[in-house]
């Protein structure tokens, strides 16, 4: 068993674990917000708005990517019309395509927050998985550099750790089959462990919800791309992330844990 996989069974033990403060850290422990976690009801909460890493242009990207997320139907039986989800997507594809890069500024927060969104627009745009949508690029190599040089191992302060988490999240389904991917989990790893106590609920609402995202996108990417051969697309179809299923170790009753989720989503 791998290093991480361990520290996961950790996490899921302690979150297994019945505590009679729970209620009262919910509403005093920082939430791990992001484009693919949030309160439906409130949005983005004062907190992540006024972090000091967290600019303007920064959270206005944020809520864009917010908002694409909102867009997907996770039923994969009922795929939106292409004139329904058009519209949106083009607007999406410019407002990125139009966003300045901040190397020169040296904020590698955003920038890496900029890369990201990159990539998740061009998977949703093209709607095929995030590893294929990195196909002939240098984002992987280029979120990695970023996310270094944004001193990650920080934490972005407080209230930004969610949207590190996803940037990470992001990255490493992107280098599924690349050398970076082992980086890009350990970034994952690493934030699972520092945070699995006291907002654990989060992570495995962020990791439920990319398994989602992933769900719908490889099912458009099955179903429409005949640009490829049945040769190269049942090879491509052999890579895709799989359903969870539930471990033989600790959960939540019928819930996945966040090793099932972890294992499937990478």
């Amino acid at each position: 068993m791998e290093l991480d996989e361990v520290f996961l069974q950790g996490a899921d033990l302690i979150l297994a674990h019945k505590d009679r403060h729970r209620e009262t850290n919910r509403i005093t422990r920082p939430k791990l917000e992001s484009p693919i976690c949030y309160n439906p009801l409130t949005g983005f909460s004062k907190y992540l708005q006024t972090s000091a890493q967290c600019t303007p242009q920064l959270l206005e990207l944020l809520e864009e990517m917010k908002q694409l997320g909102e867009s997907i139907s996770y039923d994969t039986t009922d795929r939106p019309s292409l004139n329904d989800y058009s519209v949106q997507r083009e607007a999406v594809r410019r407002y990125i395509s139009e966003l300045p890069s901040a190397k020169d500024s040296g904020d590698y927060v955003y920038e890496a927050c900029r890369i990201t969104a990159i990539i998740f627009e061009r998977a949703c745009y093209n709607r095929q998985p995030l590893f294929l949508a990195i196909v002939g690029t240098t984002l992987v190599s280029q979120l990695k550099d970023a996310l270094e040089k944004s001193k990650y191992d920080e934490g972005w302060g407080e209230h930004m750790t969610g949207v590190l988490f996803w940037a990470a999240m992001i990255g490493a389904s992107a280098a599924r089959h690349s050398e970076e991917r082992k980086w890009f989990v350990g970034v994952v790893t690493r934030v699972t462990i520092k945070h699995a106590f006291d907002t654990g609920i989060w992570i495995i609402a962020a990791l439920r919800r990319l398994w989602h995202i992933q769900k719908w996108l490889n099912s458009g990417f099955s179903t429409t791309s005949g640009v490829f051969d049945m040769d190269d697309l049942s090879a491509i179809q052999t890579m895709l992330p799989m359903e969870p299923t539930p471990s033989m170790g600790m959960n939540f009753g019928t819930e996945m844990n966040m090793m099932d989720y972890t294992n499937q989503i990478f």
